[in-house]
């Protein structure tokens, strides 16, 4: 059976490079909502509601990646969600979709303190590291703090936990 990890975490936390070594571990295949929408919308972001106008083309997003991960593992290939997983809603809705169609989801949840996490972007974006996707200004920082659902107990209890 092809397994398909979840990767979660607050802006800073790690996701797209626990994303790259967990792919080399288990040879999966990754899905990065940030690849997707830097590649086919950020060009033409407009200056008034930026969030929600990238919210809605996510959500598109999602569509697509669920669409295509499914024909991955059909193929019994492993699959990498790194989705932000921002909402507990998506961290609900995404794993029953996945068990649905017959395949098993890991759910791991990566985090740090905020300082932590604000220092490890400062320094990706000012070396343009290869984990650079979409830049991060520190007001863009701030907002995803006040819009990241932390985990409930119910949530921590079922994933695998990495703080650091």
């Amino acid at each position: 059976m092809s397994k398909v990890f979840l990767v979660v975490g607050p802006a800073g936390s790690g996701k797209t490079t626990f994303s790259k070594d967990l792919a080399s571990r288990e040879d999966a295949h990754i899905f990065s909502v940030d690849d997707w929408l830097n590649t086919l919308f950020m060009m033409d972001m407009p200056s008034e509601q930026p969030y929600k106008w990238a919210r809605e083309r996510a959500g598109r997003i999602e569509k697509q990646i669920l669409s295509e991960a499914l024909k991955l593992l059909d193929k019994r290939l492993n699959v990498i969600l790194d989705l932000g997983f921002f909402s507990k809603e998506q961290r609900k809705r995404v794993p029953e979709f996945i068990r649905s169609h017959g395949h098993e989801a890991i759910t791991y949840f990566l985090d740090a303190e905020p300082l932590t996490r604000w220092e490890r972007i400062e320094a990706r974006d000012t070396a343009k590291t290869v984990t650079l996707n979409i830049p991060v200004t520190r007001d863009v920082f701030d907002f995803c703090e006040t819009i990241f659902e932390p985990l409930d107990e119910e949530e921590k209890k079922r994933a695998m936990v990495y703080n650091g």
